[in-house]
């Protein structure tokens, strides 16, 4: 009886360890697969750590930047000459400009006449048009300017203002919806297709004639 006792122990002890050895195998493959997905993570902590240093303003956007740049200075350019400027502009890769031309030497924006500014303003504008446009793939065929022509901007410069719009709508087939309060854009010899009045009174805006 009693090796009998002993031989149901020792088959008791066996089964238990025929399971454990089942269950050590089971965490064996499951430990394997956990350290594969760790090792994995730490590879992709690394990716992340790499890419935020990158990332920074000194880096990855400053390259950005300064792999734009030549695009972009070429372009303010060709727009600033297409209205007969007499100035020409460079950014560096801050962004800082140094304006130069015939009697003009390491001049700042705030050196420009209203005119010359907004000229500056709509052709950089334009320029960083044209960039989205290459970076994105999409070219949307509307152009709204608001208020552009609201400042100190003679006859002349109105005239250059409003060819350099006139170029760049035939280039690129847009709509243009230019909103002012000038009356002189309308005797600017600028054919416009429909022009729309709009008149204030007691705070509440009236269309008061289409042309």
């Amino acid at each position: 009886e009693q090796v009998d006792k002993e031989t149901e122990t020792v088959d008791s002890i066996q089964k238990m360890i025929n399971e454990n050895d089942i269950k050590i195998a089971e965490l064996k493959d499951k430990y394997g697969k956990t350290e594969t997905q760790i090792k994995r993570l730490d590879e992709l902590c690394s990716y992340l750590d790499y890419v935020k240093t990158i990332c920074k303003d000194d880096n990855i956007k400053q390259f950005a930047i300064s792999a734009i740049m030549p695009y972009l200075n070429n372009q303010v350019n060709n727009y600033l000459s297409a209205i007969g400027s007499q100035f020409y502009v460079q950014f560096d890769s801050w962004l800082n400009e140094n304006i130069e031309g015939p009697g003009i030497y390491k001049c700042g924006y705030g050196n420009l006449s209203g005119a010359e500014s907004k000229s500056l303003d709509l052709a950089l504008q334009f320029a960083f048009l044209d960039i989205a446009r290459i970076q994105a793939g999409i070219y949307p065929d509307v152009l709204i300017l608001d208020e552009l022509l609201d400042t100190s901007v003679d006859s002349s410069g109105l005239n250059n203002i409003l060819t350099l719009i006139k170029k760049k709508q035939e280039e690129d087939n847009l709509k243009v919806y230019l909103i002012t309060h000038r009356k002189e854009v309308e005797s600017s010899g600028i054919e416009f297709e429909r022009s729309y009045t709009i008149l204030k009174e007691e705070g509440f805006s009236y269309l008061k004639s289409i042309r």
